[in-house]
């Protein structure tokens, strides 16, 4: 009940080899175990990856790292906010609805029995999740474009992306300053905005 998973379906934008490189190493700090699915098992599951978070546990199937390892990384970030900041993480539970990515996730996920409470209706609060953790994704890899999404809807989404990446900041220096540096740049060069 607690893997969140990338379907085949709903494949995140396509990561940049810098952003992938700081994905793998803010996994590695974080203690996030990477393993690989192979590509028959993936189609098996019917899914692109898995994150555990009270594992710290992603698998992504073999040749899918740029397009899916982002987003499972992600969902373990998501459960660190949620321990660490659950007032930012309740801001951006409740404000999740308001999007078309959601919309699209409850539609996709909440026929999954893995994103179903026990009677059968869909767990809303994981598919939460699911497209929080999306959504910080594609903030990331698209420079804050999100075309589907209405103009006030970006400008909340860009606040609530200043606020996520402030806490994130505080939560790094934990990990060691050069490596802070290195990914502020990082998210600097990634956010049109310059929202840091």
């Amino acid at each position: 009940k607690n893997i969140l998973l990338q379907t085949e379906n709903t494949v995140s934008s396509k990561a940049s080899t810098a952003v992938l490189n700081l994905v793998k190493e803010a996994a590695k700090r974080l203690g996030i175990d990477i393993t690989t699915i192979t590509k028959e098992d993936g189609r098996k599951m019917g899914e692109n990856g898995f994150a555990n978070a009270f594992a710290k546990l992603v698998g992504v199937v073999e040749g899918m790292d740029a397009t899916t390892l982002p987003e499972e990384v992600m969902h373990v970030v998501v459960a660190l906010l949620k321990q660490k900041n659950p007032s930012l993480y309740k801001k951006m539970l409740a404000d999740i609805t308001d999007y078309v990515l959601y919309r699209e996730v409850l539609a996709e996920y909440g026929k999954l029995k893995n994103y179903q409470l026990a009677n059968g209706k869909p767990d809303i609060v994981k598919i939460k999740e699911e497209a929080i953790a999306k959504l910080l994704v594609e903030m990331l890899i698209k420079e804050n474009d999100l075309s589907l999404e209405k103009p006030e809807k970006l400008a909340k989404t860009k606040s609530l992306w200043s606020e996520f990446v402030q806490w994130f900041n505080t939560f790094l220096d934990k990990l060691g300053l050069d490596y802070k540096k290195q990914l502020l740049n990082t998210f600097d060069k990634t956010s049109a905005t310059s929202i840091l």
